[in-house]
């Protein structure tokens, strides 16, 4: 029999995660504590601030009420990090839509990035100025997937404007996201 990979999702956007909610989560108030005392962050805090899910999944779920973005310091992110990759088989980090001063941690501490974007304009604009950041930051072998979302049309998201977004951003999307509204908000109020 084989054995079940062990999962942890950590949800890092401080101001509006709703990982706990779309998942039918009580969000607890460990990321709170561990700004305001980050010395305290060790195995058997990380392991007790962790919800688990019916599924097996177990996540680090963003505080009920928003708190800033730099109240976390990188290196309790960093620890954060380490302890969560000493104790599962994956871990999976939602980041929020921001650069703070602990992004770089998160992203040199990772195996795979994905970097979901709609296809527009300024959306386009803005992935381009984070694949430009990345490879600022010397981050060049940071493996990237470019995850177009809300696709319409074919699922392959067919059309000039897909094309016209990857020559701006000098490379392919690697996944689509079919743009299936309805389904998509009747499972989040389920």
């Amino acid at each position: 029999r084989r054995k079940q990979a062990k999962v942890c999702l950590i949800d890092l956007d401080l101001h509006f995660g709703t990982i706990a909610l779309q998942l039918d989560l009580r969000p607890n108030a460990s990321m709170i504590e561990i700004a305001q005392a980050p010395e305290r962050l060790d195995p058997a805090l990380f392991t007790h601030s962790l919800v688990e899910h019916r599924s097996g999944l177990r996540v680090f779920t963003a505080p009920s009420t928003p708190m800033p973005l730099e109240a976390l310091k990188p290196a309790v992110v960093k620890t954060l990090l380490e302890l969560a990759r000493a104790e599962f088989d994956y871990v999976i980090v939602d980041l929020p839509v921001a650069l703070t001063q602990w992004t770089e941690t998160v992203l040199s501490h990772s195996d795979l990035v994905y970097l979901v974007a709609q296809l527009n304009v300024p959306a386009v604009r803005q992935l381009r100025r984070l694949l430009d950041i990345i490879e600022e930051v010397g981050l060049y072998n940071l493996p990237v997937q470019l995850v177009l979302n809300r696709v319409q049309g074919s699922f392959w998201g067919a059309g000039v404007k897909r094309r016209q977004a990857e020559k701006a951003l000098g490379r392919t999307f690697d996944y689509c996201i079919a743009d299936q509204f309805e389904v998509l908000i009747d499972a989040a109020n389920r």
